[in-house]
């Protein structure tokens, strides 16, 4: 008899927790559901965060099908992201950037406004890249069917633009010379080329135009810290002491490609146009140099121009 009523004792009890477990299962998920109607703050941020995760998977996907341009297929995947925020800057100008590729001017334009329209404060790296982006766009109307001489001279304001915010940063420097060249401007052309070569060929200009990337990112997170910190060493007229900085990673971005390389083909091609041909042929070495692989583009140039040299 003892043993049975234990037992049934112990089954009572049982079954006693496991109610209490049910009830305060049901409860919780009570609670949970009445805090979804309620949506408290803490709550919003775990959904905000969850959604924006999903928002940058989509933006991560478009990137890659940008890399391989297939453009139509990154915007498809960009207009997935805007979907879930509409609150991003980068998402509107990767968009603008792919309308861009595909030749919607009207589309790039719509999406380049709402990247301007989400910058405030301090220059950013965001408002560098919509400068470029800005100026690309004026510059592909400007050669388009329905372009003006108005367009480029945008494109080139745009540039010149970005540059007075990254005045280190050789690839804009080379954009805006070539667009010099393709304007005819052949003297802008030039001094702009040498300049990038001279900058591309100074390690300190590679930490300067770290400094400044650090400057931009500080602004953009709103350390006025660092900001001041870092403007401190930019605009500082002594010296720099790079081995206070972290020189090695620094050093690594400087790789001598291809960019250089054309760089001094078109300064070469430049300088043949205007007569210039022994200053054209050390151009085109340097170029060769460089990159072999420009011997061909190089032959073609001088093809173009085989009837100056005879006139010379």
């Amino acid at each position: 008899m003892c043993i049975n009523d234990n037992s049934q004792f112990t089954i009572m009890k049982g079954d006693k927790y496991i109610a209490v477990i049910i009830y305060g299962f049901y409860t919780f998920l009570i609670l949970f559901g009445l805090a979804s109607i309620m949506r408290p703050n803490w709550l919003e941020d775990l959904a905000v965060d969850g959604r924006k995760t999903e928002a940058q998977t989509y933006v991560e996907k478009g990137n890659q099908l940008m890399y391989q341009g297939k453009f139509m297929e990154a915007i498809q995947q960009y207009q997935k992201a805007l979907e879930i925020d509409t609150t991003s800057k980068n998402i509107y100008g990767n968009l603008a950037i792919a309308y861009l590729n595909i030749g919607d001017f009207e589309m790039a334009d719509e999406n380049l406004n709402e990247v301007e329209k989400r910058l405030e404060g301090l220059d950013s790296i965001a408002m560098f890249s919509s400068l470029i982006t800005r100026g690309d766009l004026e510059k592909a109307i400007g050669f388009s069917k329905n372009g003006q001489r108005k367009n480029l001279e945008n494109a080139y304001y745009y540039y010149a633009k970005a540059i007075n915010l990254m005045p280190y940063e050789v690839k804009i420097i080379y954009k805006q010379a070539h667009l010099a060249m393709q304007m005819g401007l052949d003297s802008i052309a030039i001094q702009g080329f040498q300049r990038g070569i001279l900058y591309y060929s100074r390690l300190e200009t590679m930490y300067y135009a770290a400094l400044y990337k650090e400057y931009m990112k500080a602004a953009d997170d709103k350390d006025e810290q660092k900001l001041a910190d870092l403007e401190s060493c930019i605009y500082s007229k002594e010296p720099i002491d790079w081995n206070k900085y972290d020189t090695i990673s620094l050093r690594s971005t400087y790789i001598v490609n291809t960019m250089k390389a054309t760089a001094y083909s078109n300064l070469g091609e430049l300088y043949y146009r205007n007569g210039y041909f022994d200053e054209a042929n050390k151009a085109f070495e340097n170029s060769i140099s460089i990159n072999l692989g420009m011997s061909a583009e190089i032959e073609k140039i001088k093809e173009r121009y085989k009837n100056l040299i005879i006139d010379k």
